[in-house]
């Protein structure tokens, strides 16, 4: 089947292909075309990558993406149900693996990233500018120039968009204006590094033998498609993508990777701490690195004194997850032991989970700063929530923590998901309520810690979309009578169209 495949994309067209590519990907959110894809972003982007490892035979046609729908489902399809186990051959053991793996699988592989770009380039130089010595020596120029020429790219085609109007108006021909460069287009005291990172992060269309789908697309690795010397980028959000790949694998390789992992946490935690000091504002307070004794030992990352008598712990893990195997029965085992190590979910869980088993056995804990300083003095008064925030996002892992964790029955589920996540419900509650965000955000987490084996979702903001637009509706979730319950992606509509709206909101600064 991929072998005709690449067989008719040999004849297509390069250039109309990729126009029409680019404005499904864009656009059609905005304009509601629907193709009929089951997973759009990847297998646009799986077509792509088809296309430039064959070579153009001329005189080439022009095909419309609509006519390679069937095959691309198809295919989708047969990957799906090779890894998926639910008939009436398999064991009990093999459909429990695959109601946890076949979700990961789809997640990993099939979902772009769920990110606001001012987020990610936040993340990014916080993460690697202390670096940019060792990049330089590697590539010939640093992680600041690499984010320097990815805002560069994104500005110039926001403002593109912008003048073209191309949201209210279809204006398909013109697709190739906004998502186009050259070495031109580059400022001329920059030019000549932008474009030593435009052709290390270009493709060409020539005849490999690319042909899997459930794997890193060479398309994620070299995002601009060169075709006669004009570069395109079908999404801004690949350029990021790519450029923190290139970063972290250079990294894993070196030296220097532990000195690296050391950092990204405690940067994380930087992060964080300033969004949540101005979030939970003069009635809160907001500790990093809290010790249990005076000796500088059992540190939590983040605790926070929400209200007079609510306690947040928060502990961050910035661990990658692996990519999962093929084999459903192989890929649960590496999914659980990712989840449950001590630098996964389960390990920040049983942090929080020992303070508060102490804080209960004695009564009151005093935490202390690294220089054995009093910060506070936990009791069992207080209403203490859980909070596990992850680097990546874990998708349905961390929104149904009961698939994974394990925990005593009388104990709350914590409330797991990505910095990124965290960020925007942040942020939204801050839009939405105002003074009263602090007491939505405490509601949001109790009713969260009673809905995780109902939710099957993988974005944390449909939940919150919903519950935002349905609060009257807030008991049919708690229902004990509910088993499941399922969300619509277009929940999250609410969070995209504030950030079309004014894209500084969703950013980690105050």
């Amino acid at each position: 089947m991929i072998n005709r495949l690449k067989q008719k994309l040999s004849s297509a067209d390069t250039f109309s292909l990729i126009n029409e590519s680019i404005y499904q990907l864009n656009f059609t959110k905005i304009l509601e075309d629907n193709l009929g894809l089951t997973s759009p972003t990847k297998q646009i982007l799986y077509l792509i990558s088809l296309l430039f490892s064959t070579n153009e035979i001329l005189p080439s046609q022009k095909v419309s993406l609509s006519s390679f729908v069937s095959t691309l489902n198809n295919i989708s399809n047969e990957y799906n149900a090779s890894f998926y186990k639910d008939g009436a051959n398999s064991s009990d053991t093999e459909k429990e693996n695959s109601n946890v793996a076949f979700p990961v699988f789809l997640h990993y592989f099939n979902t772009s990233s769920l990110y606001y770009e001012p987020q990610k380039l936040q993340i990014l130089s916080k993460l690697y500018f202390p670096f940019d010595h060792f990049f330089e020596n590697l590539f010939g120029y640093t992680a600041t120039d690499l984010i320097n020429f990815a805002e560069f790219v994104q500005q110039t085609i926001h403002l593109r968009v912008q003048r073209l109007n191309l949201i209210q108006k279809k204006l398909n021909s013109q697709v190739d204006l906004t998502h186009s460069f050259n070495t031109e287009d580059f400022p001329l005291e920059k030019r000549l590094i932008f474009t030593k990172m435009l052709n290390d992060f270009s493709l060409k269309r020539e005849v490999t033998d690319f042909e899997y789908y459930a794997t890193v697309l060479p398309i994620e690795e070299r995002p601009f498609l060169n075709i006669s010397g004009i570069f395109y980028l079908p999404l801004i959000k690949l350029l990021f993508d790519a450029i923190e790949r290139k970063l972290n694998k250079a990294i894993l390789s070196s030296d220097i990777r532990d000195s690296f992992f050391r950092n990204k946490e405690k940067k994380i935690v930087e992060i964080l701490s300033v969004q949540l000091r101005f979030f939970f504002g003069k009635k809160g307070k907001v500790f990093t690195s809290g010790y249990e004794s005076i000796t500088g030992q059992d540190e939590h990352d983040i605790i926070i004194f929400a209200r007079q008598s609510i306690i947040i712990l928060l502990e961050v893990k910035v661990t990658k997850q692996r990519e999962p195997f093929r084999n459903p029965e192989k890929a649960f085992v590496r999914i659980k032991d990712d989840f449950r190590r001590d630098s996964g979910p389960q390990g920040a869980f049983e942090q929080t989970l020992k303070l508060k088993r102490r804080i209960k056995k004695e009564g009151s804990v005093p935490i202390f700063d690294k220089k054995g300083n009093l910060l506070i003095t936990l009791t069992n008064k207080f209403e203490i929530f859980s909070l596990l925030i992850t680097l990546e996002d874990l998708g349905i892992l961390a929104v149904n923590l009961s698939l994974l964790l394990e925990k005593p029955k009388e104990e709350n589920f914590p409330f797991c998901t990505n910095i990124y996540t965290l960020n925007t419900i942040l942020k939204f509650m801050t839009i939405k309520y105002g003074t009263q965000r602090v007491d939505q955000f405490l509601k949001y987490l109790r009713v969260r810690e009673n809905i995780h084996a109902k939710a099957r979702v993988t974005d944390e903001l449909e939940i919150l979309g919903y519950l935002h637009a349905n609060q009257e509706n807030l008991e049919e979730l708690l229902d004990d009578n509910l088993d499941l319950f399922f969300m619509h992606p277009q929940m999250t509509d609410i969070f995209d169209e504030m950030y079309i709206e004014n894209k500084s909101i969703f950013n980690f600064s105050e």
